[in-house]
């Protein structure tokens, strides 16, 4: 477990100053609002929440085979 203060971060709720957030196994377990850094606490100014990725290329499947033509049977993937 490891364990996070911020100075400022955005919450759900909106902007809160001194947050405390607890780490257990790659997963946030707790958030505390208003607590003072302890010793232990991994220090940081800011923290805002992460995009998720949801970048695909399913659509290619559909694509597939109507945007190409048939070149020199010598051509390469990189030519």
């Amino acid at each position: 477990m490891s364990t996070l203060h911020f100075g400022s971060a955005l919450l759900p709720s909106g902007w809160a100053d001194d947050v405390q957030v607890m780490v257990t196994d790659a997963t946030i377990t707790k958030v505390t609002t208003g607590v003072a850094p302890a010793a232990r606490d991994e220090r940081h100014q800011l923290a805002v929440p992460g995009m998720a990725n949801l970048h695909s290329h399913a659509f290619q499947r559909g694509m597939a085979g109507l945007a190409e033509m048939r070149g020199n049977t010598a051509d390469t993937f990189w030519t």
